[in-house]
């Protein structure tokens, strides 16, 4: 027997997608009802979610939440979400395209899928995080971790976004910046959540620590000089 045979020819799990009526997670939920002895049942809400979780055949349920989720949610539904899980196990589906957004969230999850897995992939994908194993699509092969993360996100920065990311790091405030780079105080403002948010980075402390790391890791990877972001365009 092959490996691929063990994995599929183990015992029926259940598997919870907990949609919130997101049309990804529906695609991933009939990908996943395709596959051989893979049971799948939709949650579209809270409610419906404790209603499975009560039920005994779903104790030991997979339960597949988008990484949004966590963040989306009010705090106390939040808790309730985790709550209801119990037995079941939290598994955290996230896309290549919002990989930097999703990484604090797999760290929730017991395990993570790939919605960019397609639909041939996704059902051996989610057997193998149940043998401890993670599917990686091509395109993430960089790391998984927030550094790498923002790294490779740093590389793909135009130089005046480098450059206010070296402002902010500096302590420069938003009408300094528009000052050094001759924009408006709301064009400024712009830029700047622009830049934290594409870094998902929360304020200047701690653009200033991801940038020493960047630097210290590949001082010729560190972001261009403001004055230099003045000429960009």
């Amino acid at each position: 027997m092959t490996g691929r045979d063990s994995i599929v020819r183990e015992p029926a799990r259940p598997v919870v997608v907990y949609d919130e009526g997101r049309d990804r997670l529906r695609r991933i939920a009939s990908d996943l009802r395709g596959a051989e002895g893979m049971p799948v049942t939709r949650a579209g809400g809270l409610d419906e979610l404790a209603g499975l979780m009560e039920r005994h055949d779903f104790a030991n349920a997979d339960v597949l939440v988008w990484h949004a989720t966590f963040w989306n949610l009010p705090r106390g539904e939040t808790l309730r979400l985790f709550g209801l899980l119990r037995g079941a196990r939290l598994v955290v589906v996230v896309a290549l395209d919002e990989l930097l957004d999703g990484a604090p969230a797999m760290k929730l999850g017991e395990a993570w899928l790939f919605a960019d897995l397609g639909p041939a992939r996704l059902a051996d994908a989610l057997r193998l995080t149940r043998l401890g194993y993670g599917v990686v699509p091509s395109g993430a092969e960089g790391g998984l971790d927030l550094f790498s993360l923002r790294r490779a996100t740093l590389k793909e920065m135009d130089p005046r976004e480098r450059g206010v990311l070296e402002a902010l790091a500096r302590g420069s405030t938003n009408r300094a910046i528009g000052r050094e780079l001759g924009l408006t105080d709301a064009v400024a403002k712009g830029l700047v959540r622009r830049v934290l948010g594409r870094l998902n980075l929360r304020n200047r402390t701690e653009a200033a620590v991801f940038l020493a790391r960047a630097r210290q890791a590949a001082p010729e990877e560190g972001a261009h000089r403001l004055a230099d972001a003045a000429h960009w365009g």
